[in-house]
């Protein structure tokens, strides 16, 4: 152990700025979204089991699904992805706001509202209440429509590696082409689903926050 003076040592600021990445997650509440999302797969690898697995294979999907939805791999990937898609840009002002009582709040309620609408009955009323809503009546739904464009082609990409699949393993006799064909047909389709779910999730979680939070929010 040393008792004398110690040399003071300067940190890079490469250091410093890698740093705001993991404050923005943590900012987030990432550990607790990732938490809702095993919760929501699991649920969803259930409703499958029951309608394409033979009887006796409900052991070993279980097991997969476990391994799919393990909370240590999947917040790893997705950290890995934001630091690597996040490059040089400054977070401070993003990190700010999150941080800010107002931040908070706001993640707080988009937590509250995604684990709400697992429940049927609540995502069934919180659809309805979308649909009862004039879009462009209101200005959170209009500094928001990005985030539909993003769920659809994340959809989109999840049906056609569902697709391959099922290709890979022999139980779907179809060319990429047809693949791809099967999966635009039902574009429009996903994209009216995926439009009422999105906003009746956002207007569930933002309906406490002003508009200007929202803004401000979005531009972030």
């Amino acid at each position: 152990m040393i008792w004398g003076p110690v040399q003071a040592q300067t940190i890079p600021v490469q250091t410093i700025q890698a740093e705001e990445p993991k404050q923005v997650l943590r900012a987030l509440g990432l550990s607790d979204v990732i938490a809702v999302m095993r919760q929501e797969g699991l649920a969803q690898g259930a409703d499958m089991s029951g309608s394409l697995l033979p009887s006796g294979a409900a052991s070993d999907w279980q097991r997969s699904l476990e391994m799919i939805y393990n909370l240590d791999r999947m917040e790893n990937t997705v950290t890995r992805r934001f630091f690597k898609e996040l490059g040089d840009v400054d977070m401070a002002p993003v990190l700010a706001f999150l941080t800010s009582p107002t931040g908070q709040r706001l993640v707080a309620l988009k937590l509250s509202a995604r684990e709400a609408m697992m429940e049927g009955d609540i995502e069934q009323a919180a659809r309805a209440a979308f649909r009862a809503l004039d879009e462009k009546s209101d200005a959170r739904l209009t500094v928001l429509n990005d985030l539909v464009e993003a769920n659809v082609t994340g959809a989109l990409n999840a049906n056609y590696a569902y697709y391959r699949g099922l290709h890979k393993s022999g139980a779907l006799g179809m060319s990429n082409q047809q693949m791809l064909e099967q999966v635009w047909s039902g574009e429009a389709e996903a994209r009216a689903d995926i439009n009422e779910c999105v906003f009746a999730f956002l207007l569930m979680a933002y309906t406490p926050l002003g508009e200007d939070v929202v803004a401000e929010y979005a531009a972030l």
